[in-house]
């Protein structure tokens, strides 16, 4: 695939996805301040599930009976994670920070089967996407930002850390690898996005060993129900 001059339209579909990644970067952000990283991070990572339902409806990537079960599997470890959270104080249909993750995660499965499109429809190049992604996002996060220090200027101070680098070039290295696996057009984005969600795995035991969150026992069965599903529909989309 060769590194091509993208043309307007090209420029102007990659810029409706910094849109789409922001808003989901936004409304993630948002929720992981005020609720548990367990309880956020289950939610993201039930985001392949619903890729697998996009891709079956835009893409043609019909699942079969395993790929279903695997999406069931994943769905009952998202809602028993529903009583969890209400042992909590989180009341999932009425606190707004759910509706965030949940409104971020929802994006994101957009933006998955989005960057499916581009590569594999489009044939667009990955390094193409990933830069004018990255350059596009500069004015809509300052855009972002702008409306969230005017809406709340209070709540919006800036500290610089030296995290703030760091995640940006881990973000990047990162995307490199997703945007040059969706390039196959035999990669059902539901495998890539399963096993891109298998951070889940870190963040939890990370919520639970340095953040010290609480009744992380009893989190464990349904984190494990959610894996068992990614791992179901990584195991179907291989096969």
């Amino acid at each position: 695939m060769e590194l091509a001059p993208l043309t307007l339209e090209e420029h102007l579909l990659i810029a409706i996805k910094s849109t789409i990644v922001s808003g989901s970067w936004l409304f993630a952000y948002l929720s992981l301040k005020v609720l548990p990283i367990t309880i956020v991070a289950p939610i993201r990572a039930s985001g392949p599930v619903w890729v697998l339902m996009g891709g079956a409806l835009w893409l043609g990537q019909v699942p079969d009976a395993l790929s279903l079960l695997a999406f069931f599997t994943t769905l009952g470890g998202y809602f028993w994670f529903t009583r969890h959270g209400a042992e909590e104080g989180i009341h999932w249909i009425k606190n707004p920070w759910v509706l965030c993750i949940l409104a971020g995660t929802f994006l994101g499965v957009g933006s998955a089967l989005f960057d499916a499109y581009l590569m594999q429809e489009r044939h667009i190049h990955p390094m193409a996407v990933q830069l004018h992604f990255s350059i596009y996002m500069v004015p809509v996060q300052g855009a972002f930002l702008l409306l969230c220090r005017w809406l709340r200027p209070e709540q919006t101070p800036f500290q610089w850390r030296w995290s703030i680098p760091l995640v940006g070039i881990t973000l990047f290295i990162v995307d490199a690898f997703y945007f040059f696996a969706l390039v196959d057009e035999t990669a059902y984005i539901a495998l890539v996005s399963a096993l891109r969600r298998g951070s889940l795995i870190i963040a939890f035991f990370w919520g639970g060993w340095w953040l010290k969150e609480k009744n992380m026992a009893s989190k464990r069965k349904p984190v494990v129900m959610v894996m068992a599903g990614l791992a179901g529909l990584a195991l179907a989309s291989s096969i």
